[in-house]
């Protein structure tokens, strides 16, 4: 945060995460000086046993919406009143609503008659189960995430390149690179880009970019509104995301963010892809001063 706001003193810092933290929908201001979760951890949730993880619910539905569909059947007299509906928001596409609700019932006996209802096809949902199960189910898939993380993405669980076999990957590439000689690759380099203005230009952004620090390369296609910048050093990028958030490209403020490990690997295997075989049969890689390689051609 001190990065972020690297023009602000303590005091105004401290003020502006306050006010900011006022209008979350995740934490709350308490006592007028410091900031909370909204809602306890799972392991931490009392209110756990007495409720229901529904998924699968109309995503155009506010908490009124959703109240009216859950207390609407004839039979919501075994599970009314409803305490509180938490609508579970997608992360990944602009805190939308997921669709998924935990529904506070006032006994876990309630509860249990909304599950019973819920299970046998009363509602229009995918799935329902006590709350407290699905955080157990959710502890579970993510220890065993760890597990196959910490083995190198063994074990020949999930398939389709999630997040172990890329963090496998990465590892089995940093280990070629030190058995040769070379250094492993540093990550943590790469920025994405979305929402620029219709007269943004590879050059433009590459220059804008190459303002915070030194540029490797800048990917961008005309007609896009998004694109990436790999930074040649991890503090160049950090340093670019804290300065570049302002900007105007092309006549709009685009967004900017820092690659997840897992992403950043994801799109490095998908550019060494496309290097081999992809566009122009993978040959002729271009080199641009500063702006990185030509558009259409493979990146590393």
């Amino acid at each position: 945060m001190i990065t972020l706001c690297a023009s602000l003193d303590g005091a105004a810092r401290a003020a502006l995460l306050l006010a900011v933290a006022a209008r979350s929908d995740s934490v709350v201001v308490v006592g007028g000086a410091r900031i909370a979760r909204r809602y306890p951890l799972p392991k931490d949730d009392a209110t756990a046993t007495r409720s229901v993880y529904l998924s699968g619910l109309p995503k155009d539905k506010d908490d009124d919406a959703l109240r009216a569909l859950l207390l609407q059947p004839s039979a919501s007299a075994d599970w009314a009143p409803v305490v509180s509906v938490r609508r579970q928001r997608d992360l990944k596409a602009g805190r939308a609503f997921s669709g998924q609700v935990f529904v506070e019932c006032e006994s876990e006996e309630k509860a249990a008659a909304l599950l019973r209802y819920a299970s046998r096809g009363g509602f229009d949902c995918r799935k329902a189960k006590l709350l407290s199960d699905f955080f157990e189910s959710q502890a579970s898939s993510i220890l065993e995430q760890k597990q196959k993380r910490k083995s190198g993405g063994g074990g020949g669980g999930g398939g389709g390149g999630g997040p172990s076999v890329a963090v496998g990957a990465k590892r089995g590439r940093d280990a070629a690179a030190a058995d040769d000689g070379r250094p492993a690759p540093e990550r943590g380099c790469v920025l994405k880009f979305e929402g620029v203005g219709a007269a943004a230009t590879r050059e433009a952004i590459a220059a804008l970019a190459a303002k915070h620090g030194d540029v490797a390369f800048t990917e961008f296609w005309p007609g896009k509104t998004d694109g990436y910048v790999r930074y040649k050093a991890a503090a160049s990028a950090t340093a670019a995301l804290a300065a570049i958030t302002a900007e105007d490209v092309g006549g709009a403020v685009p967004t900017w963010r820092l690659l997840a490990p897992e992403e950043e690997e994801a799109y490095r295997a998908g550019n060494k892809q496309r290097r081999r075989g992809g566009g122009n049969g993978g040959r002729g890689r271009g080199r641009g001063r500063g702006g990185g390689r030509r558009p259409g051609r493979g990146f590393e």
